[in-house]
């Protein structure tokens, strides 16, 4: 790979890390990083145009195609997510295009300048991604929540828009062990009087969403209420129609997944009741919505034999993958690792008998699960490698021809097998 990080980003390899399970037990509280950024003179109070994701899946490709479209529009973009799959800089991008160098160690510098020793490193970057907007005088921002919403570093933004993305159960150590209670922390974003965008919930979370807007005097957007949607498989992607009275936009998402064309639908319905566009403004918003890069989410590379790489981790998206992959009706060999806090036996019984063959291996991750525990799920049949990278090329030589190699079970998982076949 040709691209590096700035030397700076090896300094958080020294800091509190609970996404690798490293540092302090709690790290999901407010508190310290409301003293962080008043520490830098609150630099997210200054950030315009702020669009604020939530959500428990697709709140990472809603936020990307958030970027590109008010990019598409002319607004110099930053965009703020997690996990990153290779480099640290890719969370912190303009619209999904690595700043300058000097940019990173800049903001870098000064939020680990502002950092004492207890701030994890999400808050650093977190700190250092509202910095560098600055610097960088970006006219829009898009930043998605890290965990849940209520108390996630992030939610000291003032946003412009808040959009929630689906909302399951997941992270229940954290959010809670119901669907309520999952939902009560994701709409801890909402403002008072920002408007809300959201799809179609589970009743017990659209509840939840629509109590929140309304004690916050919020107006609440349901796509499935302001347009009539509809994604139709095809070859090489889903063509998707949004329609209300008066308006029908069109295009080809170059991805299978319906979920994600949701995403795009999504970000597209929000920022057109957002900004000012013009008819030549949305046909540019149109023709550039599938030029939005997604790695490792339904990401098809060709080759011989081809992958599909997915970092499903739930049940639900792994449900999501087996629909298109049934689509596909190929042979499929399987290149499977999941984190340990995953629920490895739902998300195995939906892949169950779809592929001919399987190779259980990690990530590498520190909550990674060793491949030898999940032979119990895949039966003795699997082959159990441990290097992902030896893993999937083991995988490619077990494919039969006309077959396919699909990569899931984890983003981490994905982005280590995409090291192979993506150049940078």
């Amino acid at each position: 790979m040709s691209y590096r990080d700035p030397d700076i980003f090896a300094e958080l390899r020294h800091r509190s890390d609970w996404e690798r399970k490293k540092g302090p037990r709690d790290p999901y509280k407010l508190d310290r990083m409301r003293l962080y950024a008043q520490r830098a003179g609150n630099p997210q109070d200054a950030l315009r145009g702020v669009y604020h994701v939530a959500g428990s899946k697709g709140k990472g490709s809603t936020a990307l195609f958030l970027a590109g479209l008010l990019e598409t529009l002319g607004y110099k973009t930053g965009l703020y997510t997690s996990p990153h799959l290779s480099f640290w800089s890719e969370r912190i991008t303009r619209a999904g295009i690595f700043w300058d160098s000097r940019a990173y160690e800049q903001a870098l510098g000064q939020a680990l300048q502002y950092a004492v020793r207890d701030e994890t490193v999400f808050e650093i970057l977190t700190l250092a991604a509202w910095l560098l907007f600055l610097q960088q005088g970006c006219e829009r921002t898009v930043i998605e929540v890290g965990l849940g919403g209520r108390l996630d570093a992030t939610n000291l933004v003032s946003p412009f828009r808040c959009l929630i993305t689906r909302l399951e159960l997941e992270h229940t150590d954290v959010l809670g062990n119901t669907l309520t209670e999952i939902a009560s922390e994701k709409a801890g974003i909402i403002k008072p009087g920002v408007a809300v965008w959201t799809y179609r919930q589970h009743p017990e979370a659209a509840s939840v969403l629509a109590e929140t807007a309304a004690r916050q005097g919020s107006p609440l957007y349901v796509l499935e209420e302001e347009y009539e949607w509809k994604g139709i498989a095809e070859a090489g992607g889903v063509s998707v129609e949004m329609q209300r009275p008066g308006s029908t936009y069109r295009w080809k998402q170059p991805n299978l997944s319906f979920a994600i064309a949701r995403n795009a639908a999504l970000a597209l319905a929000c920022v057109l009741e957002a900004e000012q566009t013009s008819e030549e403004g949305i046909d540019a918003l149109l023709q550039n919505l599938p030029k939005v890069s997604l790695p490792a989410r339904m990401e098809w590379i060709a080759g011989d034999p081809p992958v599909l790489l997915d970092g499903a981790h739930t049940p639900q998206s792994i449900e999501e993958l087996v629909q298109v992959l049934r689509r596909l009706a190929r042979p499929l060999v399987l290149v499977y690792g999941a984190n340990a806090d995953k629920d490895v036996g739902a998300m195995a019984r939906r892949l169950d008998g779809l592929a001919d063959r399987a190779v259980l291996t990690q990530s590498g991750h520190p909550r990674s699960l060793p491949p030898a525990e999940l032979v119990p799920f895949f039966g003795r049949n699997a082959e159990v490698i441990p290097d992902p990278q030896l893993a999937f090329v083991r995988a490619c030589q077990m494919c039969p021809p006309g077959g396919l190699v699909v990569v899931t079970g984890s983003l981490y998982l994905a982005a280590a097998v995409r090291e192979l076949v993506v150049p940078c």
